[in-house]
């Protein structure tokens, strides 16, 4: 009766590498399948209300001055995207823009396989920008005038 030790058996090392083998093809194959399931929901997890408010709050810390709102959104795969209630205003500047819904063509037609066509709809836009009276008159152009003669 042999009584060694498995690891050091010869029929154990001969083993041990197609064991470490199919291990790191199940680690791949549970990764790729995670990956793939993370890139499916993408769109379903974008479009909840944790996600919306973290990125439209990401948004607003870059934005120089103002502020934009999205009332509500949603995304698919297959399925138009659409954005509603979207406002944005600029108490520095003046400035006021707001649109009631914006739709998009399905995330398929949008992805770079051959040709991309994209619908985009944008309804009842409404955009208020004041023109605020010039520092000081234009009496003379920073341009000379040519002479034609």
């Amino acid at each position: 009766m042999d009584f060694t030790h498995p690891n050091n058996s010869s029929a154990y090392s001969r083993r041990k590498p197609a064991h470490r083998l199919r291990r790191v093809l199940l680690t791949l194959g549970i990764l790729c399948l995670s990956l793939l399931l993370l890139i499916g929901l993408a769109p379903t997890l974008l479009s909840t209300t944790f996600a919306r408010d973290r990125i439209v709050a990401s948004i607003n810390t870059v934005l120089p001055s103002g502020h934009i709102s999205i009332v509500d959104w949603s995304f698919s795969w297959t399925q138009e995207q659409t954005l509603s209630g979207i406002h944005y205003s600029d108490p520095e500047r003046h400035t006021d823009v707001s649109v009631s819904h914006i739709r998009l063509s399905s995330l398929w037609r949008l992805l770079p396989i051959g040709k991309i066509t994209a619908d985009i709809s944008i309804e009842q836009p409404s955009v208020h920008i004041p023109f605020l009276p010039l520092a000081a008159p234009l009496d003379k152009p920073d341009i000379p005038l040519i002479d034609p003669a």
